[in-house]
């Protein structure tokens, strides 16, 4: 498990995920509306890159954001 830690201190409450990709996920729809990310095309064109197409890391340096890994408690 992992939690969302924010960078900005913007006043974002913690959140805790199962892994980085329920993270990623979630992360990736916050910023959709304001995304404005290009990247260059295989005919050389400009066009549109798909929020949901970041990397993990990647994400979390668009918005400023970090995680702390939180160790699970052992079950019996």
């Amino acid at each position: 498990m992992i939690k969302r830690i924010c960078l900005q201190e913007s006043g974002f409450t913690e959140r805790v995920y199962v892994d980085k990709e329920e993270m990623r996920l979630d992360l990736c729809s916050f910023h959709e509306p304001d995304w404005t990310g290009t990247e260059i095309n295989s005919n050389g064109t400009e066009v549109d890159k798909d929020i949901f197409t970041l990397t993990f890391q990647e994400i979390c340096e668009h918005g400023d954001w970090s995680y702390e890994k939180l160790l699970e408690e052992a079950t019996s």
